[in-house]
């Protein structure tokens, strides 16, 4: 079993950190890392591809860390032979047609709790942006 977790992880969070270690028990963890080509548009970030993948590499429970160019990961399903995709945020329906096209089942790994807030990079910035 190959997990693959599509991220920008722009801001290493615990909830990425509870996230990362839940899925590395179940299987070796690929991380679908978000370059700026892929979040053109839709994301901005403020670490570079480069370091956030090197952040990545240093976690122990991650198995690999590999580009990802686009929103969809179809190309990497295939070319890491991946079973399974983990998403914390939903899946985008595009997402999910990828996801069955390569024969990949999901997994939801969303957090609950009351600082759920603080589990998304985006939330602790638009929150830094207001302080």
């Amino acid at each position: 079993m190959k997990i693959y977790l599509p991220a920008t992880i722009d801001i290493l969070t615990t909830g990425h950190i509870r996230v990362i270690k839940k899925l590395s028990k179940q299987a070796e963890l690929y991380i679908g890392l978000l370059d700026e080509d892929a979040l053109k548009g839709y994301k901005k970030t403020v670490v570079s591809f480069e370091d956030r993948k090197e952040i990545l590499e240093a976690i122990s429970w991650v198995y690999k860390v590999v580009r990802q160019s686009s929103l969809n990961p179809y190309e990497n399903l295939i070319k890491y032979e991946i079973t399974h995709v983990a998403s914390g945020d939903g899946f985008e329906p595009d997402e999910l047609e990828a996801i069955k096209k390569a024969g990949c089942k999901t997994i939801d790994v969303k957090l609950k709790g009351e600082t759920e807030k603080l589990y998304s990079s985006s939330k602790i910035k638009k929150l830094c942006q207001k302080q």
